[in-house]
């Protein structure tokens, strides 16, 4: 397996678990609003952006799937009914 494709796998691995995860909190926790899930993902960015000491690729891949699955749940949250 390349590293590409390596890369590829983790960052659909994590979009998947994430989505799935956000979609299950969004079910089973009448608590969780959008302002819920809008603080996940502004918490994301940041951590994403704070590469200060070199977290490395790894880690941009996961905050970057996460950072998906969190927009994509955020762009469907009115219509999406669950």
């Amino acid at each position: 397996m390349s590293l590409e494709n390596w890369e590829e796998t983790l960052y659909q691995q994590v979009f998947d678990s994430t989505y799935a995860f956000i979609k299950q909190k969004r079910q089973s926790d009448t608590g969780f609003t959008k302002d819920d899930l809008k603080e996940m993902l502004r918490i994301s960015y940041h951590r994403r952006d704070s590469d200060w000491v070199g977290k490395g690729p790894l880690h941009f891949i996961i905050d970057s799937a996460t950072i998906a699955a969190c927009e994509s749940i955020l762009a469907k949250w009115d219509n999406d009914a669950l």
